[in-house]
């Protein structure tokens, strides 16, 4: 074919399944042979950043931009020239309505760290209103119960250098601690007067913003100091939950945040938002419904779209 524009009418589709082996330049190199085929379109599996080492794509970490593993937008847009050139057209799969929980979705995380009052908080089915959990989320991913796991050690508070919030560490898992619970956490460490005020106004405030990134900006300074340094292992020492008297401050600390730690056995019976497929805790659900959240998964689409990058969007929406 020598058309130079998309076909306008799908006459027989070829889904491709990307990564596990398969770039969006791996597939340019065979758009010439799915051409001779007499393949109108390629309907392309998820494209979005997804987790590292995603093999499928559908545990999506961000909507707004194509994944760098597979080549970003860059290898995106030779796909779409040379699919124009044999006057074919991209159809992307897209399932909007789940994302993974990982530390690699900022969505997410902000909602960890910020609980009610982040702005992605109606973005996720999470029922707030659960009496068990009084606006909390319930992060059932720990390899055993709570205070097995505080005695074994495998909690670990440590401080983030370059975002600069604080973390509990558990094995490949990361869960950001509110910036409202810091002030009571540094003036354990007899941390620095005005850091301990900046803090103490983030907690009247109760939420993200303008003071909320300048304390936490001058968190990172200091904390990259000697003093700081130190002071950061002196609070991972007195949260350690090996030590019996540790083990009090780090419970004190846990019941500061927006989250509640339990065993992965309990996602079952106690979990209060809404994931897709029992076997599969990393994905849940988006709430479609809100009016910020679609426009945000929706707009890059169709700004490809525009571009003449991609003809269309298909969505298949879970309901779980």
């Amino acid at each position: 074919m020598n058309s130079r524009e998309p076909a306008a009418l799908v006459r027989a589709t070829l889904r491709l399944q990307f990564r596990a082996g398969m770039t969006i330049d791996d597939a340019t190199a065979l758009v010439p042979q799915f051409a001779r085929l007499g393949i109108s379109h390629l309907y392309a599996s998820p494209l979005f950043a997804a987790r590292p080492g995603s093999t499928h794509g559908y545990d999506t970490v961000a909507y707004d931009h194509i994944d760098p593993a597979l080549g970003g937008e860059a290898a995106l847009i030779r796909l779409a020239d040379r699919l124009h050139a044999h006057g074919m057209g991209l159809i992307l799969d897209i399932v909007p309505n789940h994302m993974a929980v990982d530390a690699h979705n900022a969505w997410w995380m902000d909602v960890l760290a910020w609980g009610q009052a982040s702005a992605h908080a109606t973005w996720f089915d999470i029922n707030w209103h659960d009496p068990d959990l009084r606006g909390r989320v319930l992060l059932p991913l720990l390899d055993r119960p709570l205070p097995e796991a505080m005695a074994a050690g495998s909690l670990v508070l440590r401080h983030d250098g370059d975002g600069g919030l604080f973390h509990i560490h558990h094995h490949e898992h990361s869960f950001p601690l509110s910036p409202a619970s810091y002030a009571a956490l540094l003036a354990q460490v007899e941390a620095p007067g005005a850091l301990l005020a900046a803090f103490t106004t983030v907690a009247l405030r109760g939420g993200p913003g303008a003071e909320a990134d300048c304390a936490l900006a001058a968190l990172r300074h200091w904390a990259a100091t000697q003093r700081g340094q130190a002071a950061m292992a002196r609070l991972a020492s007195l949260h350690d939950g090996c030590d019996p008297a540790g083990r009090p401050r780090l419970e004190r600390l846990l019941a500061a945040q927006p989250w509640r730690l339990a065993c992965w056995r309990e996602a079952a019976t106690r979990i209060n938002w809404r994931r897709f497929f029992l076997t599969l805790p990393a994905l849940w659900a988006c709430a479609w419904s809100a009016r910020r959240c679609s426009r945000r998964c929706m707009a890059i689409c169709s700004r490809y779209i525009s571009a003449d990058w991609l003809t269309a969007c298909g969505s298949i929406i879970l309901t779980g």
